[in-house]
C-alpha cells in the first residue's frame, strides 16, 4: 500500500464534484479563490510493525571470538522471536517492544582447564521512541533503549552447578541496545519520507485537466502552500491534519499552459490546528431546452385578465433564453392582446422556494402590431408580479444529486490502502451564470472528510 494514495485522495477532494459543464461563451464567473483542502489522516501502528517485522527478521546480532573482548571466551547469537510490537506511552511517544531469542556459550574452568557450555534464553528490548513532523516532509524518531525484560534468564550448567551468566549478556545488550534502537529510527524515517509522493502529486496538479470536451472547459489548480498539524499518538494510530492551499480556476478554450515541472516542493508549515471542514463548488447545469419546457409545463394556457374582466390573455408558449447577464421568457399571447412579449429578469436562487427565480422583472411588446398607447393595460406590473412570485426552476432534486454525488466520492476507497468517509453538512446555490447554451448554477457544498491510511 502506498502513501501516495492519501495525495491521490487529496487532488481528488480538490476538484469540482461529478455535476459539472460550462458551456464556451466569452467569460465565467470568477472562481479563482484560495482555499484550503483539510484532510484529516491516520497511520495505524499496524502498519508500523508490518514495516518493522519485514525489516527486522532473523539473526540480528552475532559474536563469534572466544578471543575477543579481553579473551572473554564468550560466544553469542541473537534472532528476533516474535513480532515486534508498538503501543502508545505519551501523545508524542511510542514504546516498542522487540522479542528476542538468544544462544550464548561460555568457557568455564580454571588451571588452564577450560569446559564450554551452551544455553538459550529469551528476553525483550524494549525502547521508547519520540516523534515529530518535521518541515522538510520528513518524520523524525528519536529511539532510546527502556530496558529488557527476561523471559527466561542466561543459566549454564557445570557439573552440578547452576552458573549464571546474566551480567556477561547483560553487558553486551547494554552494548548492543542503542545500536539496536538507531536501526529503528532509520528504518522508520526512511519509511515515512513522504516528500517524493507530494512532489509527483504537487505536479500532477499543476496540469489542467479538462471538465468537458464538448464546452473546452478545463479546471486549473495552482499549489501554493501545504500545512500540517503536529502528530498525535493515539490509541491505534499516529495521527494528524494535512491542508493543502490551492488556487483553483474554471478556463474555457485550449488547454491552458502547464507551469514548469516542479522538482521540488515547500516546506511545510506547521500549525496547531486546521480545521476539518472542506468547501467544494460543484456546478448544476440546466439547458435552455429544458427550462423552456418546464415554463410551459408551469404557464402554458394560463389566462390573466385585467381591468376587472373587461381584458384578459392567456399564455401560448414561452421560450427561454438569455441576453447579457438576464433571462429572457419570450411569451406569445392571445385574446385581447395577439403577439410575442419578452419578459426579463435577473436570475437568482431563491432558498427559500429551492428554486431559480428571477428578480427585477420588466417586460416589452415585441410585435409590430402591438402598440404600447392601446395596451397600456398590460403594464400595470401585474405580469412582473406573477412572474416574480410563481416563476422558477427547482432545485431540490438537482441539489440532491450534486449531494449524493458528493456522498459517494466522499465515502469511498479511491486507491489501495486509502479509506475515505465524509458528511455533507450543507449545499448552498451561490451564483447564476447565464451560458450561451444553458443557466449554472454554481453549489457550495461543506463538510467534514476523514482518511484511513495504510502507507506501507
Amino acid at each position: 500500500m502506498s502513501t501516495r494514495a492519501f495525495f491521490y485522495l487529496l487532488f481528488a477532494l480538490i476538484l469540482p464534484g461529478r455535476i459539472h459543464s460550462f458551456s464556451l461563451t466569452d467569460s465565467l464567473p470568477d472562481t479563482k479563490k484560495l482555499s484550503t483542502i483539510a484532510v484529516p489522516i491516520s497511520i495505524s501502528y499496524n502498519d508500523i510493525q508490518q514495516m518493522l517485522n519485514t525489516t527486522v527478521t532473523g539473526l540480528i546480532y552475532q559474536d563469534d571470538s572466544y578471543t575477543d573482548n579481553d579473551n572473554d571466551e564468550f560466544k553469542i547469537k541473537v534472532w528476533k522471536k516474535d513480532n515486534i510490537t508498538i503501543r502508545p506511552n505519551t501523545s508524542n511517544q511510542l514504546k516498542i517492544a522487540v522479542p528476542l531469542k538468544v544462544w550464548a556459550e561460555k568457557g568455564i574452568g580454571a588451571l588452564g582447564y577450560v569446559t564450554y557450555q551452551s544455553t538459550e534464553f529469551e528476553l525483550v528490548l524494549n525502547f521508547k521512541t519520540t516523534f515529530a513532523l518535521r518541515p522538510d516532509w520528513t518524520i523524525r524518531t528519536v529511539t532510546t533503549p527502556d530496558g529488557y525484560t527476561w523471559i527466561t534468564k542466561p543459566v549454564l550448567k557445570y557439573k552440578y552447578v547452576d552458573v549464571p551468566i546474566t551480567p556477561i549478556v547483560a553487558n553486551i545488550l547494554d552494548k548492543q541496545h542503542a545500536s539496536f534502537a538507531k536501526e529503528i529510527d532509520t528504518q522508520i524515517s526512511t519509511a515515512l519520507n513522504l516528500k517524493p509522493y507530494a512532489l509527483q502529486v504537487w505536479n500532477m496538479l499543476i496540469t489542467p485537466i479538462q471538465l468537458s470536451e464538448e464546452y473546452e472547459s478545463w479546471l486549473k489548480i495552482t499549489p501554493k502552500g501545504i500545512q500540517a498539524t503536529p502528530l498525535i499518538a493515539n490509541k491505534s494510530t499516529i495521527s494528524n491534519t494535512i491542508g493543502l492551499n490551492v488556487i483553483s480556476e474554471t478556463l474555457i478554450g485550449e488547454k491552458p499552459d502547464s507551469v514548469l515541472i516542479a522538482t521540488d516542493v515547500p516546506n511545510l508549515t506547521l500549525v496547531r490546528q486546521i480545521p476539518n471542514d472542506f468547501n467544494v463548488i460543484t456546478v448544476a447545469n440546466v439547458s435552455y431546452d429544458y427550462a423552456t419546457h418546464l415554463a410551459n409545463k408551469q404557464f402554458q394556457n394560463y389566462k390573466m385578465e385585467f381591468l376587472n374582466g373587461k381584458k384578459s390573455v392567456t399564455i401560448e408558449e414561452i421560450t427561454v433564453g438569455k441576453d447579457a447577464d438576464k433571462l429572457i421568457l419570450t411569451t406569445k399571447l392571445s385574446g385581447s392582446v395577439k403577439g410575442k412579449v419578452l419578459i426579463e429578469g435577473i436570475p437568482y436562487y431563491d432558498s427559500l422556494t429551492q428554486r431559480l427565480a428571477l428578480r427585477n422583472v420588466n417586460f416589452q411588446l415585441k410585435s409590430k402590431n402591438l402598440f404600447q398607447k392601446s395596451a397600456a393595460w398590460l403594464f400595470n406590473g401585474k405580469i412582473e408580479k406573477m412572474i416574480e412570485n410563481e416563476y422558477g426552476i427547482p432545485m431540490k432534486e438537482m441539489i440532491e444529486a450534486a449531494n449524493n454525488s458528493l456522498l459517494s466520492t466522499i465515502n469511498s476507497s479511491p486507491h489501495a490502502g486509502v479509506t475515505l468517509k465524509g458528511v455533507v453538512t450543507s449545499l448552498r446555490p451561490t451564483d447564476v451564470f447565464l451560458n450561451e447554451n444553458d443557466i449554472a448554477i454554481f453549489i457550495l457544498s461543506k463538510g467534514k472528510v476523514s482518511v484511513t491510511l495504510g502507507i506501507f
